[in-house]
């Protein structure tokens, strides 16, 4: 897993990190034909195989105006609540009070134990097979479309739309370019 922990994106998790409400979720993107054949001695690359070929997926957190905050890079058979536990244990929050919405996906009894070590408040619908289900806050996980609303716009980024690197920190880099770009037009634009 490529951590999207890149120096240009600090001034953006300064000001994302203040605000309350929080989104995580991820997107698959296909790896074209020449991201395939790193060395095995640079380690994981992202790339997993999958029905629709070689994948890879961004797990992304985002603040509330819709801004990208901290990412990974995982294969495209990892599990979502396996790296989105791991960003949230990453990733610094505002503190008390402050909210995460994520889809069925990182439905589990785990993941609002690890939210509640880190002080936040989960907003995670859950599965209709959970023989406990809990209670959510259903208007707070109806803005959980800011998420999907951000890889829509990553995604009009070719090198970030279909993975074309054979190195995950390349392609990180990318998506990081892409994460600074979508901050650039939202904030400079509007001052």
């Amino acid at each position: 897993m490529v951590s999207g922990t890149r120096s240009p994106l600090i001034y953006i998790k300064n000001i994302s990190h203040r605000s309350r409400s929080f989104f995580l979720d991820s997107t698959s993107v296909k790896a074209h034909w020449s991201a395939a054949g790193a060395r095995k001695s640079e380690g994981d690359q992202g790339i997993g195989k999958s029905k629709g070929g070689a994948t890879g997926k961004i797990h992304m957190i985002c603040a509330s105006p819709g801004q990208g905050m901290d990412f990974s890079i995982t294969g495209g058979g990892v599990a979502d609540i396996k790296a989105g536990l791991s960003l949230i244990g990453e990733t610094e929050f505002a503190g008390a009070n402050t909210w995460i919405a994520m889809d069925k996906g990182y439905s589990a009894y785990i993941t609002l134990e690890t939210c509640e070590k880190k002080g936040l408040i989960a907003v995670v619908p859950p599965k209709t097979s959970h023989k406990k289900p809990w209670k959510y806050h259903r208007w707070i996980y109806a803005y959980r479309n800011e998420i999907e609303r951000l890889f829509g716009r990553l995604k009009q980024y070719r090198r970030v739309a279909m993975r074309f690197d054979k190195l995950a920190r390349r392609y990180a880099a990318f998506v990081s370019l892409a994460i600074i770009c979508r901050f650039l037009k939202v904030y400079v634009n509007t001052t």
